[in-house]
């Protein structure tokens, strides 16, 4: 019987080779982050294409970031032509920052290729298979521990992430 360790170093080994043989074999274009975007900047253009209009200090809260930080990112994703930003007219010290037409175009292609990748995974199962992992998958992110604020890297509760 393999230990936890090797398990854990198989399951590993077979979400590296799903995703490199999605990129390699079914990707038409070069990833979304592929020397356009840094990490950062993904989660704050993700996080703007689900739950629209964010203040700054929203977008620093939900990314676990400090204000000053997501300052900076949403500045590049500025330059980007990717975000616009705008002051609050009640209240100037607040920042409103969305995705400019640019920005959706990009968040809605790098989700329509996650979602050809999933489809992609999904549809070498049968359908009682596809039920069963991703009952598996549920139970997995119910009991993980998480982050104090309840979200995921990208800002999402695991239930939001799946859709």
């Amino acid at each position: 019987m393999k230990t936890l360790e090797e398990k854990t170093a198989e399951l590993v080994n077979h979400f590296e080779w799903l995703v490199f043989r999605y990129i390699m074999t079914e990707q038409k274009t070069p990833p979304l982050c592929a020397g356009q975007f840094n990490r950062q900047e993904i989660r704050v253009v993700h996080l703007l294409g689900k739950s629209g209009r964010c203040t700054m200090s929203e977008i620093a809260d939900r990314l676990m970031l400090a204000v000053n930080s997501a300052t900076s990112v949403v500045d590049k994703l500025v330059e980007k032509s990717v975000v616009s930003r705008e002051r609050s007219d009640g209240d100037r010290r607040i920042v409103q920052v969305e995705l400019t037409e640019a920005g959706r175009q990009i968040y809605e292609a790098a989700r329509e290729g996650r979602m050809h990748m999933g489809r992609a995974m999904l549809t070498t199962l049968t359908e009682k298979e596809q039920d069963e992992l991703l009952g598996l998958f549920r139970k997995m992110t119910q009991d993980m521990p998480q982050p104090a604020v309840g979200r995921t890297a990208t800002g999402e509760t695991p239930e939001a992430a799946s859709s």
